[in-house]
């Protein structure tokens, strides 16, 4: 991180994926964010609502070439040609 970021690592348990469109549910979360002082003081609050889910592009060389795939929760996603 550069010097005026903060990276955060936070753990889900038990939380429901949200799939693209086709794939299954989307589900939704209400998720707050606080910042506080050491002593426990609430300076800011932010809730919004959230999916959670992994995604990345997969470029690795195969038989034909170097393809283009799209994974969502270790699943290839068939986007056809669309964003």
């Amino acid at each position: 991180p550069k010097d005026d970021e903060t990276v955060v690592t936070v753990r889900v348990p038990e939380v429901r994926r949200w799939w693209p469109r086709g794939y299954g549910e989307q589900p939704r979360y209400d998720v707050t964010v606080e910042l506080q002082t050491v002593d426990g003081e609430v300076l800011d609050r932010r809730t919004a609502k959230t999916g959670f889910r992994s995604a990345r592009i997969d470029t690795a060389d195969d038989a034909i070439g170097k393809p283009f795939t799209v994974v969502v929760n270790s699943t290839v996603i068939d986007v056809r040609g669309v964003n």
